[in-house]
């Protein structure tokens, strides 16, 4: 199979996963074997019986592998209906506001967490100018 390759380390196989049981009632399915970053979610089923069929396992390991070759993004993107999307212009500016809207929510979150370790109160002023760009940045 084209892509990199993968290794033992590259997955984790989750049995009764509560995941998995959402799809498969989404799905209509009796048991489902569903891929989310580097694993595998398992319902109704067992690993050993999962990892018995063969044509499965390859299924999900292409799945890891579309992860781990094209990132969450990439991954997401072509998995979802936004197939259209990905050869156009508009990818590099999806991709922009995306990490844009992501670092301006992790520096809030990064100040929140470092207020509350250090036991300093948090400046709601600051926050509020912060959220406006982030909400800014996610309008357009």
């Amino acid at each position: 199979m084209p892509g990199p390759k993968l290794n033992k380390h590259d997955l984790k196989i989750k049995e009764n996963s509560w995941l998995a049981k959402i799809a498969a009632l989404k799905l209509g399915t009796n048991s489902v074997a569903m891929v989310l970053g580097k694993t595998i979610h398992l319902h109704n089923t067992t690993k050993a019986a999962f990892l018995k069929d063969e044509s499965w396992v390859k299924h999900e390991f292409c799945h890891i592998r579309q992860f781990k070759q094209h990132g969450y993004v990439g991954f997401i993107f072509g998995s979802i209906k936004a197939n259209p999307w990905w050869s156009t212009v508009l990818m590099p500016v999806i991709f922009l506001f995306s990490a844009m809207v992501s670092g301006i929510a992790l520096v809030m979150f990064l100040y929140m967490a470092v207020s509350w370790v250090r036991k300093v109160k948090i400046d709601m002023n600051c926050l509020d100018e912060v959220g406006k760009y982030l909400f800014y940045v996610l309008v357009l």
